[in-house]
């Protein structure tokens, strides 16, 4: 199953609470597919309580070839971060992407996969002094759900899962080869598409779709050309 955010809409879904993630290790792995459009787009925010992002993956100066990804996480006087190198994330194609921190304040324990393989990173920095409480909502495909006027995200995404731990290695190569995030290592957050909707596996919770879209349709996924999914388009 899949979820297709179009260009020239402004969609976004968002979670309810799944835990507090301050100070946590985690992994987020994921198949994206990205429109080359827009100088920054946001696929995922875990925010505060109050709605300000608490952690962020984004791409940014993205090209007709590819982008950079951002990792971010909000430290109250150093701001955590990596960034890969340009072009690291390709555009208009298929990509399996994976991203473990260990929840320190070193920023070279933040690790970006593509494919299986860890990427080149351009910059680093350290977090510094306390990091933000992970307590919110779980954002997908726009800055936040508070202010939502910018860096929505143009493709498509599929297999989304978020775990309390850094996964191994056969754990990763797992989800590369198909296995859905729910079958990998006890995710604490794992979306399954339905009709306009996510909803969450574990804790049965649906996502708010803006704006909701009912258009459904039938695609054969490029990587496993034999098998059929679904995929949702989101707004339009």
């Amino acid at each position: 199953m899949a979820a297709q955010f179009e260009d020239g809409v402004s969609a976004f879904m968002t979670f309810p609470q799944v835990q507090n993630i301050k100070a946590q290790p985690f992994t987020w792995a994921g198949r994206v597919y990205i429109n080359s459009v827009d100088a920054t787009t946001r696929i995922l925010g875990w925010m505060k309580a109050d709605g300000s992002p608490a952690v962020v993956i984004q791409f940014v100066s993205i090209s007709g070839t590819g982008a950079k990804m951002q990792v971010i996480r909000v430290w109250n006087v150093l701001t955590k971060n990596v960034e890969t190198a340009a072009d690291s994330i390709l555009a208009d194609q298929w990509q399996h992407l994976v991203v473990t921190d260990d929840g320190s304040a070193t920023a070279a324990n933040i690790h970006v996969y593509k494919n299986g393989t860890e990427v080149a990173y351009a910059s680093t920095q350290n977090g510094a002094g306390v990091e933000a409480d992970g307590d919110g909502s779980l954002i997908v495909g726009a800055r936040t759900n508070t202010d939502p006027d910018d860096l929505f995200f143009r493709g498509i995404v599929e297999n989304f899962g978020w775990w309390d731990r850094v996964l191994n290695a056969a754990e990763i190569n797992a989800l590369i080869v198909g296995y859905a995030p729910e079958d990998v290592g006890q995710p604490v957050w794992a979306p399954r598409f339905t009709r306009a909707t996510w909803r969450d596996f574990k804790s049965g919770s649906v996502a708010t779709v803006s704006p909701v879209s009912t258009s459904v349709v039938d695609y054969l996924t490029p990587w496993k050309p034999t098998k059929r999914r679904k995929r949702i388009q989101v707004g339009g």
